[in-house]
């Protein structure tokens, strides 16, 4: 009996310290998948920008250059397919965070519709993005009160499991502690 308590004990202590390095991974990763998803809906906005101001123009507008990328801020080659991506995900990043510096600017009526479409979806996408940053900064924040939590638990238990060598106790306690930095109590 005492063999059981004893490895249930080791076992609880040893896996909350595990659990608390998984913690701070998941946040980094949850981070990193944010990134990630702005920037693969930045590319979609983008190659919809494109997408849009190359199949919905009228053949007229197009060949009086009123399009995007004939804009003489802009003036891009029809064939400089580089130049016209790096634009476009210029375009969706600055439309995303509300900059809008002017710059690349819709010059009909299908580009003006797919702007005011991306100026919503964008502002709200790029919103939610920020508040879960904000979110995981203060999850950051609330880690070490977690595992001062969980030291403090522990610690309990010890004091007040009778069925334990006090010796041993006193050990897990200075294991705890130094492993925690959380000044231990006595026992």
């Amino acid at each position: 009996m005492k063999t059981s308590i004893l490895a249930t004990t080791t076992n609880s202590l040893l896996g909350a310290g595990m659990d608390d390095i998984l913690a701070i991974s998941a946040v980094a990763m949850k981070f990193l998948q944010l990134i990630i998803s702005l920037i693969f809906i930045g590319h979609l906005f983008g190659c919809f920008w494109n997408y849009t101001s190359s199949n919905f123009v009228s053949a007229e507008d197009e060949a009086n250059g009123f399009v995007w990328y004939k804009n003489p801020l802009v003036d891009i080659d029809d064939d400089d397919v580089n130049s016209k991506y790096i634009a476009s995900l210029y375009w969706a990043f600055t439309t995303m965070t509300t900059v809008g510096y002017g710059d690349v600017t819709p010059q009909n009526d299908a580009e003006r519709i797919y702007c005011t479409v991306i100026m919503v979806m964008g502002a709200t996408i790029f919103g939610y993005i920020v508040g879960s940053v904000g979110a995981l900064a203060i999850n950051v924040n609330g880690a070490p009160a977690r595992i001062h939590s969980r030291v403090s638990n522990a610690m309990n238990y010890l004091d007040e499991e009778a069925m334990l060598p006090r010796k041993f106790k006193e050990m897990v306690k200075k294991q705890v502690s130094e492993r925690s930095g959380a000044g231990g109590g006595g026992g």
